[in-house]
């Protein structure tokens, strides 16, 4: 008990912190420099990018000139590379994604606040090893990089702003590298007596607010940069940590506080999340919890689940309209549905709830450096040790493999033939991944095997082998419209899919999926991570 009261007190100080005397308010005639990356960059360029919002409140709370509201942003930009620029804008014109913006002489202006939000390219690139010792590398080139600016820009605040989610699961790989970041944010914020935007806190709350609504609702448009409502989330953080409390107030009740309700139109409903429990891949019930949420009403709702054969389910929380079911089966469908139902005064809401068949994923495998379209075929070079297992027909699973279970939470959305590596690494430069799944046919059939990705940085390079025979090799990232398609022959019984990824560096998603030919169905497919 002790301990949350405490937590609770800290909770209390901190919110008032935002708007503590300590820190400078930026008057109605201040200057404010925003530095960033294509994030901040969307929110100069784009007609409803966080910074549109920024100054339409700082207006509406008296600001006089939004002109002195600058967002300097560049694609791909980071620590290292913002710290490049700035050095090279003092001795000749930089343009980043703004062609209107030139970098040296917005700071030669300089600013009475600064504010900057970097970070997300240093988790994605990835210019991050994951380890505590390169987030407090990080942490001191960033103090670095502020001293430089300070230099020119003598800005009587400044201000670091929380990185955002990198994928929409807070719990993937990605996204605890984030967390890391944010906390030794926080710390050199603390010790310099600079000011944290709380960016990130109002992401995660808004989307959290948003997922109670709408079980598929997303507040990136690509798992990296915000949609609408991350724009309206990150200026409303920005808000905050500038300390204007007009401005805070009017964005949240015009925009902020709009993300949830508007999704629903004030209708009653039903929305969930699931979560996969199941950390073993050496076995074939597999575990979820179905949060399910009832919005817009008071009245207690009576939720039922719906499970297919063989499937069971345990409510273990409910709390008002709010609720848990632990499931399990074995999910041998390449999609296996259940339904929720919710009586609410003798009305009743449904919602169907896919759980896609799950991989098995390897991953941190070095392969040598490669070229773009220039992967050599040569297995003295690129080969493995798994390939020769692969192409010889021997076990796949006497070395650790890991469950993976495709998600909406990650690029390549509900694609039950979607793997991204973002889940589980910070995705070193030229590391290689592999992904296995055993699939049953009823008879001897042609398929089409499609092959795609959803990325927008990165190089990837796809071997496919169906049982020991490569059945596709390309670079996947390289063809129109990131896609390609083959005709494959699955046998009568079991059959092993595998996939090899080489990449170079950037993102590292990739789909694998069995498509009917015309006239045949595949509903009789039967899938397993067990090996057959």
């Amino acid at each position: 008990m002790l301990s949350k009261v405490i937590l609770y007190t800290f909770c209390i100080l901190f919110h008032l912190s935002l708007f503590s005397s300590e820190y400078y308010v930026p008057g109605e005639n201040d200057r404010i420099i925003f530095i960033g990356d294509s994030i901040t960059a969307q929110g100069q360029l784009h007609s409803r990018g966080w910074g549109f919002y920024v100054r339409e409140a700082l207006t509406a709370d008296g600001y006089k000139d939004k002109s002195n509201v600058v967002l300097l942003g560049g694609s791909g930009q980071s620590i290292g590379s913002w710290t490049a620029v700035e050095k090279r804008s003092r001795e000749k014109e930089v343009f980043l994604d703004s062609k209107k913006l030139n970098i040296g002489e917005e700071l030669d202006k300089g600013a009475e606040v600064l504010v900057i939000m970097l970070g997300m390219n240093d988790v994605l690139g990835p210019y991050l090893k994951g380890d505590q010792d390169s987030v407090d590398d990080w942490g001191k080139r960033y103090l670095t990089f502020i001293d430089n600016l300070q230099k020119r820009l003598k800005a009587k605040q400044v201000c670091m702003a929380t990185v955002t989610m990198c994928t929409e699961d807070l719990d993937s790989y990605k996204n605890s590298l984030v967390a890391k970041l944010n906390k030794k944010i926080y710390q050199l914020a603390k010790g310099k007596g600079y000011k944290v935007m709380t960016t990130s806190e109002r992401y995660i709350e808004a989307f959290k607010t948003g997922r109670k609504y709408r079980h598929n609702y997303h507040i990136t448009g690509d798992y990296v940069h915000p949609n609408s409502d991350g724009h309206i989330a990150i200026a409303t953080g920005m808000l905050e940590g500038l300390g204007k409390s007009g401005a805070v107030k009017y964005i949240k009740e015009k925009y902020y506080n709009q993300i949830g309700p508007k999704l629903s139109a004030g209708k009653v409903g039903v929305s969930y999340e699931v979560k996969n429990r199941t950390s073993s891949a050496n076995q074939s019930i597999n575990s979820y919890d179905v949060h399910y949420y009832i919005t817009n009403t008071d009245n207690q709702a009576l939720v039922n689940l719906e499970l297919p054969e063989g499937w069971s389910a345990e409510q273990t929380s409910m709390k008002g309209n709010e609720g848990v079911f632990n499931v399990k089966g074995v999910p041998a469908k390449l999609e296996n549905k259940l339904k929720i139902t919710a009586v609410i005064d003798s009305e009743t809401h449904e919602k169907e709830i896919k759980i896609s068949a799950p991989w098995l994923i390897k991953w941190g495998i070095k392969q040598p450096h490669w070229r773009q379209n220039k992967l050599p075929e040569n297995p003295d070079v690129y080969g493995t040790e798994i390939d020769k297992s692969i192409e010889s027909g021997k076990s796949l699973t006497t070395d650790k493999w890991t469950l993976y279970q495709p998600s909406l939470n990650y690029t390549g959305g509900e694609n039950p033939g979607s793997i991204d590596f973002a889940s589980v690494t910070v995705c070193k430069p030229f590391d290689c991944g592999y992904g296995v799944r055993w699939i049953k046919s009823s008879k001897d059939r042609e398929v089409n095997l499609k092959l795609s990705s959803r990325i927008f940085a990165g190089n990837i390079y796809l071997t496919v082998w169906l049982n020991k025979d490569a059945v596709y090799k390309g670079e996947i990232t390289g063809k129109p419209g990131k896609k390609d398609e083959v005709r494959v022959s699955l046998k009568k019984g079991w059959n092993r899919l595998v996939f090899k990824s080489n990449r170079i560096s950037w993102q590292w998603q990739q789909a694998i999926e069995l498509l009917p030919i015309k006239g045949d169905s595949l509903d009789d497919l039967e899938y397993s991570i067990l090996e057959k």
